[in-house]
């Protein structure tokens, strides 16, 4: 036989129970968004590190291109 007090702790049990799994339902979700923004920031920083590889060769060229324009500047002048 059930008493009444054992009753209310088995409501308290079951709402507790539902609680549980709407919160773990929201922390997959949460989860499941952090990864997808992780995967998305990882590809932003890869695109990012190409794009500054390819400024780096850029400023190179410009660098040596300067170098050749004074050096013949130096021979024209003098």
């Amino acid at each position: 036989m059930h008493s009444p007090r054992r009753s209310s702790e088995d409501s308290e049990d079951v709402l507790s129970i539902k609680d549980l799994r709407h919160e773990l339902k929201e922390v997959e979700e949460k989860f499941r968004k952090a990864m997808i923004l992780n995967a998305q920031l990882d590809n932003d920083k890869a695109a990012l590190g190409y794009q500054l590889e390819l400024l780096k060769d850029r400023i190179e060229e410009l660098q040596e291109e300067y170098a050749q324009l004074q050096r013949e500047h130096r021979e024209k002048c003098s």
